[in-house]
């Protein structure tokens, strides 16, 4: 067993790579990937080819950033070349290796990137394999607080080139320029060297294994965690000759300071929302119905501050849990798209929509994210501007159908009974009549439709009230579906309904029988494409809601091919009927 060495107390992988370097060499420069010509090459040339293009793209000496410290030869190399740099890492034991190998003289700094806040700028941030650690909004959230206007960004990393699988947690590549494109960053140099990165894989897995033994030795490792390390590494070879992982240096200028901030809104800021929606919308929005839409984690929503503290710009997002093709999940109806009066006319693919919608997509929606799909009901003109900047793709549309109420008598069989939060047994009800109506959406996207939801929606909306009836078979009693009206001045809306589609007919047979017993002239209600069909025979006439189904077309997700009339939606399922 040899002596303990300083790097020893890494955490594991760290100091098994770290051992097996010096192993290999007798020292560790570093601990990121080689850019190797050949696998026979030393580990030591790969390395340092790829810290000489590090330097390649840094401005000349200058007050420089370092975002994750390694093992402190990139930053100790920066000080000796003439730059005032700063390091940060999170990890302890980075900092006590870093001083104790190169000297307490360093300026180094135990704290994560999010957290830093020193009170000053810089004229240069650089990340080496360690923006991928850190979520795209915190990183340019922070880049933007420490780096001066005209500054210099450079990122050297490991990127997803496809949609990520579970558990994988790489920016795709065109998402970070995204990001980056959105903040005012500038792109000025883009390098692939995922061709020379690849080799560390082939050169770590033979690695692990010639010094297997040494590993469990002087580690004190076990067996699987080698085997784990090589998994991995097997894991990220396989990936990177499929081309579904990349390495890449990236260098941005900074245009200028923003004149907006985005950031994520919540109750505090609840009054500042409500005075923006009673601006734009000239109506307004109570604490009550920002609670229903929001509160108790039910919905999310990004906001732009000016640079005078004032609310520009919201986006939110209103959780539903759905099937997605017949498996549980979580989608965000996105509404309450509003922006200021004074700065509607920056439609810019960096204004405040663009921001706000952007901070939304990239923290919340897509793949491993907390909704994995959006859907709303945007005007078809409304869509195109997200299309052009790349938030949304169309997926669908809305038809409206149209009914004469009819008041003759139903068939003395059926019950159609009020149905309010006291009746007896109505939850038991309505989730037999869900259980009967999901099956039928098994390659579909719906709303989830169970008694917490039917409570939520139609007894807890604040301001609105609506007709609940439900529609037995009088003498088994058996639940044959449940129809949701509201009431308007000129119409009667038949919101929802929950039944399974051979009985969708019954139910508008009921609706408009109700809604002559209301006394409206007309009765309408909103149906996706192609779910319509079924209703069609029941004497409505088809006209076009006005409305287009959207998804998210600019974070990770599926696809609008693998969405496209799939979405079964309904007037319920919006939150401002």
């Amino acid at each position: 067993m040899t002596a303990a060495r300083p790097y020893q107390a890494f955490s594991f992988p760290l100091n098994a790579y770290a051992h097996v370097l010096w192993l290999e060499t007798g020292e560790v420069r570093y601990l990121h990937y080689g850019l190797f010509e050949h696998l026979d090459e030393s580990v030591t040339t790969a390395q340092e080819r790829s810290t000489e293009l590090l330097f390649a793209q840094l401005p000349p000496p200058c007050r420089l950033l370092e975002v994750g410290i390694g093992v402190g030869t990139t930053l100790s190399r920066l000080v000796a070349a003439g730059y005032q740099v700063t390091g940060i890492t999170p990890d302890a034991s980075q900092i006590a290796y870093v001083h104790a190998q190169h000297g307490q003289a360093l300026d180094l700094r135990l704290t994560r990137l999010e957290d830093f806040n020193p009170g000053e700028r810089f004229d240069c941030v650089m990340f080496q394999e360690s923006a991928q650690y850190i979520a795209l909004d915190d990183l340019f959230d922070a880049v933007d607080r420490l780096l001066k206007p005209g500054g210099t960004l450079v990122v050297l990393d490991e990127f997803r080139n496809v949609p990520p699988a579970a558990g994988e947690s790489l920016h795709p590549l065109t998402a970070f320029r995204q990001a980056a494109d959105a903040r005012g960053y500038t792109l000025h140099a883009e390098t692939d060297v995922s061709a020379a990165a690849r080799t560390t894989a082939d050169w770590l897995l033979n690695r692990f294994d010639r010094y297997r033994q040494a590993l469990l030795s002087d580690l004190a490792l076990t067996e699987a965690d080698i085997d784990g390390v090589n998994s991995a590494n097997q894991r990220y070879r396989e990936r990177y000759y499929a081309g579904d992982y990349g390495y890449a240096l990236l260098r941005f200028s900074r245009k200028s300071t923003s004149r907006w901030q985005a950031a994520e809104l919540d109750v505090q800021q609840s009054e500042a929302i409500r005075q923006l929606f009673g601006e734009v919308f000239g109506s307004e929005l109570t604490p009550a119905l920002w609670h229903w839409k929001y509160g108790d984690g039910r919905g999310r929503a990004s906001g732009v501050w000016n640079t005078s503290g004032q609310l520009v710009a919201h986006y939110g997002g209103i959780g539903r849990p759905i099937l997605y093709r017949g498996h549980p999940a979580a989608a965000a109806q996105i509404g309450d798209v509003m922006v200021a009066a004074s700065e509607r006319g920056t439609l810019s693919h960096r204004g405040p929509f663009m921001l706000a919608a952007s901070y939304f997509l990239d923290n919340w929606m897509g793949y491993n994210k907390p909704y994995l799909l959006g859907f709303g009901f945007p005007t078809k003109r409304a869509l195109a501007t997200a299309a052009r900047q790349k938030l949304y793709a169309e997926v669908g549309s809305v038809a409206e159908l149209n009914w004469t109420p009819d008041a003759s008598p139903l068939p003395w069989t059926w019950s159609l009974e009020p149905l309010q939060l006291s009746s007896k047994g109505w939850r038991e009800a309505v989730n037999g009549l869900w259980a009967e109506m999901a099956p039928e959406f098994a390659d579909g996207i719906i709303g989830i439709r169970d008694a917490s939801w039917i409570e939520h929606r139609y007894f807890h909306r604040p301001q609105t009230a609506y007709h609940l009836l439900l529609l037995r078979h009088k003498l088994s009693r058996r639940p044959q579906g449940l129809i949701v009206l509201r009431q308007f001045d000129d119409r009667v809306e038949w919101m929802d309904w929950i039944a399974p589609r051979q009985r969708w007919p019954q139910l508008a047979q009921a609706a408009r029988w109700a809604a002559a017993k209301l006394g409206a002239p007309r009765l309408n209600a909103w149906i996706s494409r192609p779910w319509q069909q079924a209703l069609l025979a029941t004497g409505a006439t088809e006209s076009d809601a006005g409305v287009v189904i959207p998804c998210n077309s600019w974070s990770p997700g599926p696809t609008a091919d693998e969405l496209r009339d799939r979405w079964f939606l309904t007037g319920g399922d919006t939150d401002f009927k």
